[in-house]
């Protein structure tokens, strides 16, 4: 949750707009539009920046060799190739034709980004739903139960295809450096899975290096297992990242900077809408051991949090003005306009006063 937290640090929300398979292209010309394809000389894809859009219940094919889109006019590209629709009912694709604007797709994206695209800026959005933390966090809930407590989730479907001529038929190889608090483990043994596939037991050098030969070009995620601890890194030769650095922290000191870092994501400012956050944050910090508990430096705040979060919910009543003033944000901003006005008028009488002095 706290990672979630501070990957959704702004409360945007689930939305839905009615657009058209014509848009669609556009919106994706829009993210590919400054990926440049790697050759002899550059190596890597770069220029995605944080437009590249990331999709499901859809698959698109882009090529990145051919006419990108002109965002000084809002418009053409002709990078996308292909853009298929998931028809979950009968398992099958259906291809969209870059012409139609007839057909009338449902359009789920976050509220503030609907506002940022040009194409679609302007067109009404049908419904907003929940938070995304809280979708995310709920996706995530639902799949680990789903697996029998433990999460997985494959981002190997092929829903993003680039033609990749540079690359075809490539492979590459990747170290892994293992740390924990003490340092580099060097001479231990770790099990690896790489792609979700069966672990196997590998052992690290005496510069606690462990060498992936012959991987496949693209990306991969490594899960890594050492003792009682599991990480998962990253790893993609086409981007530049086919090293990567495995860290096991101690669960006992992690657990205080989670679990401080978690209610340090509580604003100040508490709706109904943050309710999961601070129940959250009491479930995780009742679960700390004692010697844990004392070094949580911020309980204050959860405690004032869950204070103003009881009232919001009728559940308690506000136990003097301070509280009063502070669940009603309505009352605050006029008692600021109030003090201000009268401010005002203080200054004019006393300089009133003493124009008729002078």
């Amino acid at each position: 949750m706290d990672q979630i937290y501070s990957l959704f640090p702004l409360d945007n929300r689930l939305s839905i707009q009615i657009i058209t398979p014509k848009i669609l292209y556009q919106i994706l010309e829009r993210g590919v539009g400054k990926l440049i394809y790697p050759s002899e000389q550059n190596k890597f894809f770069i220029g995605a920046f944080g437009g590249f859009p990331q999709v499901s219940g859809i698959k698109f094919e882009v090529n990145p060799l051919l006419e990108p889109y002109d965002y000084e006019k809002n418009l053409g590209g002709k990078r996308v190739q292909s853009i298929k629709i998931f028809d979950a009912t009968v398992k099958t694709e259906k291809l969209l034709s870059r012409d139609d604007d007839k057909t009338k797709i449902a359009f789920i994206f976050n509220d503030y980004a609907l506002y940022e695209f040009p194409s679609i800026k302007d067109i009404e959005i049908a419904f907003k739903g929940d938070y995304l933390y809280n979708i995310v966090s709920d996706y995530i809930s639902n799949l680990t139960y789903e697996n029998g407590g433990e999460f997985f989730y494959s981002g190997f479907n092929d829903r993003i295809i680039i033609q990749r001529e540079f690359f075809k038929d490539s492979v590459f190889d990747s170290e892994l450096i293992l740390k924990d608090d003490t340092g580099k483990l060097n001479m231990v043994s770790v099990y690896v899975s790489i792609d979700a596939s069966e672990e196997k037991l590998y052992q690290s050098d005496e510069n606690a290096k462990i060498i992936f030969q012959n991987l496949p070009s693209s990306g991969h995620i490594i899960r890594v297992r050492y003792g009682d601890k599991t990480q998962e890194i990253y790893i993609n030769n086409e981007i530049g990242m086919k090293n990567n650095t495995v860290e096991f922290s101690d669960k006992f000191l992690s657990d205080i900077s989670n679990v401080s870092n978690l209610i340090g994501q509580i604003p100040y400012d508490i709706t109904k809408e943050l309710e999961n956050l601070i129940r959250f944050s009491r479930y995780s910090y009742d679960n700390l051991s004692e010697e844990q508990k004392s070094k949580i430096l911020n309980y204050k705040k959860l405690q004032d949090a869950e204070e103003r979060l009881r009232i919001i919910n009728g559940e308690a009543e506000p136990n003097n003005i301070i509280s009063q003033i502070r669940s009603n944000r309505a009352f605050l901003t006029i008692t600021a306009v109030l003090v201000f006005i009268l401010g005002i008028i203080v200054i004019y009488i006393f300089k009133i006063k003493r124009y008729k002095n002078i």
